[in-house]
Order: C-alpha cells, then sequence, then structure tokens
C-alpha cells in the first residue's frame, strides 16, 4: 500500500514539473506573436494600405521559347525604350503589386476583394463567392480576367486573359495572351502579407516563372495619392502589341 503511495507521488510531481516547465524559445516566441486579424466570417483581414521593400527579391530569368527571346533581347538592345509604361500603359500585374515604390490598398468584404494600386490607379475587383473561371475570357486585359477563392488562410487568386503588350517584372519580359498567372496571399502576421505568384504561357516560355514578395504594411494614416500619367499620352502612343518593337 505504502508502495503505490509513493509511486503516484512521485508520478504527480512528475507531472507537476512537466506542466511549471518554461517554453522553449520558439514556444515563447509564438505566444508573444500578436494574432492575425479575421473579419467576421473567420477569413484573415487584409484591409489596408501595403507595400514591398524589396521589389520582390532575387527571381530567376525568364525562359523564353526562341521567338520570344530574340524580340526580348530586341527590347533590351533599344535601352528598354520600348517600356509600355514610358507611354502611360500598364505595367502589368507582377510590377504593380511587387513595385516598392507604390502602395497597394485590400478592400475586403465578404464576397470580393477589391485591390487598388497607387501606380496609374489600376484596380482590380476579384469576385471570392464561389464562381469559376470563364474559358474564353473577353476581352483581354492588362491585368486579366481574376478569380480567387480562400484555401484556409490563403486567398488563392487564378488569372487569365491578359492582353500581350504589357512586360514582367519591368525587364521586357515578353509573354503572350496565353500567359496563366495564379496567385497566393497569405497573411504570415498582422503586418505582413506574403505573396507569391506562379506564372505559365506554354505559347512564349519553356517553363514556369515564379514570383515571392512580402508586403508590408503602411501607417493607419496612410493613404493612396494622386497619380496622373495620362496627360502624357498622345494618337501615336496606342500602337498594337506586334508593332510595339520597330
Amino acid at each position: 500500500m505504502r508502495s503505490t503511495l509513493v509511486t503516484r507521488a512521485v508520478f504527480s510531481l512528475c507531472v507537476i514539473s512537466v506542466a511549471i516547465a518554461p517554453l522553449s524559445a520558439q514556444q515563447q516566441s509564438t505566444a508573444q506573436q500578436p494574432a492575425i486579424p479575421r473579419t467576421a466570417d473567420g477569413k484573415p483581414d487584409m484591409n489596408g494600405v501595403f507595400s514591398t521593400g524589396e521589389g520582390g527579391g532575387k527571381r530567376e530569368p525568364i525562359a523564353f521559347q526562341p521567338w520570344a527571346k530574340e524580340k526580348h533581347d530586341e527590347y533590351v538592345k533599344r535601352k528598354l525604350a520600348d517600356n509600355p509604361t514610358a507611354r502611360c500603359l500598364s505595367p502589368g500585374l507582377i510590377s504593380l503589386t511587387t513595385v516598392n515604390f507604390f502602395p497597394i490598398q485590400f478592400v475586403q468584404t465578404r464576397g470580393q476583394m477589391v485591390i487598388l494600386y497607387e501606380w496609374d490607379h489600376f484596380f482590380r475587383v476579384i469576385p471570392t463567392d464561389g464562381r469559376k473561371q470563364t474559358d474564353d475570357p473577353d476581352p483581354l486585359q492588362s491585368l486579366g480576367h481574376s478569380v480567387g477563392r480562400w484555401d484556409g488562410d490563403t486567398l488563392v487568386v487564378d488569372v487569365v486573359g491578359f492582353s500581350d503588350y504589357t512586360w514582367i517584372d519591368n525587364n521586357a519580359g515578353v509573354h503572350s495572351d496565353a500567359l496563366h498567372v495564379v496567385e497566393r496571399f497569405r497573411m504570415i502576421d498582422k503586418d505582413t502579407i506574403e505573396y507569391r505568384a506562379l506564372l505559365e504561357d506554354p505559347k512564349a516560355w519553356t517553363k514556369p516563372w515564379n514570383v515571392v514578395a512580402l508586403l508590408k504594411r503602411r501607417p493607419p494614416t496612410d493613404a493612396l495619392m494622386e497619380y496622373n500619367c495620362s496627360e502624357n499620352n498622345k494618337a501615336d502612343d496606342f500602337p498594337s502589341a506586334d508593332k510595339l518593337l520597330k
């Protein structure tokens, strides 16, 4: 009987010692980390103004097919003078999202995510109400047609239907109208959104291309500012895509 009581006492002391053991450094860091803000429906609350400080980080070269490589090299040889943004045309989806100078604003509601870009006042309305991507998007647009869905805490956005005149990553990244982009927005803490994008273009590239960037929340008093480039447009600033390269 006494042996049983001693055994139970020793076991109880072991349980107590485990319960009051100090947290590891990793556990302490996790415990101290502020919770991710959430909307009324439980999704991560991405509302606010964000920008990236590192321009998307280091990226691998695009693997062009021969015709696209030739066009790309010609643009580079011309000192990138054909950049569509010089004509106040769209910088394209990737540059808009990862540029480190112009902030972007997320406006999140039930059933849709709106992204406002300070750069030339572009915007995207991304439905998240369960609708599917269209098989034949029309018309083609510089930022494509976006449809979103929530995968746990990650907003996944499927984008097709791109105009082919935009550049990828501001370095004459030639692409075709077959470009397909899958974006992933994941809030990793209350002030940081991890942005990942997988780009595929079977007409112009030989393999997919990846983008990773961190979007950091700006102060709550910050707001998008006015940006005006349209006054620089001229009638001959709108050549068709196949005439941009002269």
